[in-house]
């Protein structure tokens, strides 16, 4: 009779642990997302600085460097989860020193599951901005995945997306229209998410203008790699209105537009911005 309880015991524990064990599989996703090619694959192919790791962040407080083309996580199946690769690179006149001007690529799971992409990192960055400032108000792991959840991230990138296709795809030369994510209101978009409010008004550019580059350096290559394309096709810029717009040149060297109007403007030369270690990254020796 002991020996007959013993098996039923076992019998129990281990169907109770392989559920655990199974239902643990099912609720995890292994994700292998493939890192964006540097230098960028457009006319300015040769003037992009010399890339020095990748600086990976991630919407479950994870923050490391790396120079692997593929990165793996394990991560909450179908649940909300962002990851921004911003591309360090190496400065000339202080080679012991890297740059931080560009602007990262990114990733927004579900919606994607195999590529960071350029598209991808504005909204990718805003995601981790969200979770990060709902961390430090001390709200639990569960109920900001839930509110993150409530959002359709995936409505507002094909918006971004269908936005960057048409201006990307349009080789009319007279039609100098471009799309810039990072120039949107980044504080209003915040704010109004925070309290679960969003309408696609919030990622216009409608306080921007354009800017000819004849009488700037060339190239002048803009900190949202996408736009790089656009500019050697249309010889042009995107300048967001009253604030300064920092563009790459060479050799560590950019320049800072800022004014109302093409006619109401200042230009001055400027040195790249250097990367400032933070003591929450660390290195990633595995």
């Amino acid at each position: 009779m002991k020996q007959l309880f013993l098996e039923i015991l076992s019998f129990i524990l281990f169907t109770l642990s392989s559920c655990t064990f199974f239902s643990g599989q099912a609720q995890t996703e292994k994700l292998i997302v493939q890192l964006p090619q540097w230098p960028p694959c457009d006319a300015y192919k040769k003037s992009y600085p010399e890339l020095s790791r990748w600086l990976i962040k991630t919407s479950c407080g994870d923050s490391f460097f790396t120079l692997d083309a593929s990165l793996t996580f394990y991560i909450p199946k179908n649940m909300p989860f962002a990851v921004t690769a911003q591309p360090l690179t190496k400065l000339t006149i202080l080679p012991e020193e890297e740059c931080s001007f560009f602007k990262p690529a990114g990733l927004v799971y579900p919606s994607r599951k195999q590529y960071i992409t350029w598209e991808d990192g504005f909204l990718a960055d805003i995601m981790l901005r969200l979770t990060y400032s709902k961390k430090e108000s001390g709200i639990t792991d569960e109920h900001i995945q839930d509110f993150l959840s409530s959002f359709n991230w995936k409505k507002a990138q094909d918006y971004i997306n269908n936005k960057l296709t048409k201006a990307l795809e349009n080789t009319d030369l007279d039609n100098q229209k471009f799309y810039n994510p990072w120039l949107c209101d980044c504080t209003s978009l915040l704010t109004c998410l925070s309290f679960g409010e969003f309408n696609t008004n919030l990622l216009a550019n409608s306080d921007s203008f354009f800017l000819s580059t004849e009488s700037l350096p060339s190239p002048a290559l803009s900190s949202f790699v996408l736009e790089n394309a656009f500019i050697a096709l249309k010889q042009s810029l995107l300048i967001h209105k009253d604030c300064p717009t920092l563009f790459y040149t060479k050799e560590d060297c950019g320049i800072i537009v800022e004014g109302s109007s093409p006619k109401n403007l200042s230009v001055r030369h400027t040195f790249m911005p250097i990367f400032l270690k933070d003591n929450t990254i660390y290195e990633d020796n595995s």
